[in-house]
């Protein structure tokens, strides 16, 4: 999909920069559980008594993993 917008596009893009992009691509909903926005809207206020979101979360876990490496 990269090459296919570089080319049509003509975005030019460098090879780190396509690394960022996959990277973001994949990690960008991370923080969903499971049943995706049933789990954060009807799950997650029974469990938890404070402002919680999939975003958030996800970059908690991101942090943690960079963290832990």
């Amino acid at each position: 999909m990269l090459d296919h917008l570089n080319q049509d596009k003509g975005l030019d893009l460098r090879a780190h920069e396509k690394l960022i992009i996959q990277a973001a691509a994949l990690l960008h909903d991370i923080g969903h559980g499971p049943f995706s926005h049933v789990f954060e809207n009807e799950i997650v206020p029974r469990l938890v008594q404070y402002e919680w979101n999939h975003e958030q979360q996800g970059l908690k876990m991101i942090d943690y993993l960079i963290d832990e490496q």
